[in-house]
């Protein structure tokens, strides 16, 4: 009975990573909006997130995020916000956050 569920659990794991490979790319294009790429983030830790003299959001994150943008052929939106509202804007405001959160 033992080595029976070890062959059942062996397969269900090994589904389960071959499916996984091809998921990431499904729920990615679900995210988007419009070809948009919305990123939330609180801009006020340079050098990862800052203003400019031109009121323009630069920095580590912003490079980042324009990276995984230009992956997914979408045009990014940065969204400055207060830190304790980014992790609940996911899905609903934002399609990522990129402002120190790991």
């Amino acid at each position: 009975m033992t080595s029976t569920l070890k062959k059942i659990s062996r397969r269900v794991a090994l589904t389960l990573a071959v499916s996984a490979c091809f998921s990431p790319v499904t729920q990615a294009a679900e995210l988007l909006t419009e070809g948009v790429f919305k990123v939330g983030m609180e801009v006020t830790y340079p050098p990862f997130e800052s203003y400019d003299s031109n009121n323009n959001i630069v920095g580590l994150d912003p490079e980042f995020a324009a990276l995984i943008a230009q992956h997914l052929q979408a045009k990014p939106q940065l969204i400055d916000t207060k830190f304790t509202s980014l992790i609940l804007g996911i899905g609903k405001k934002y399609d990522a956050v990129i402002s120190g959160c790991t």
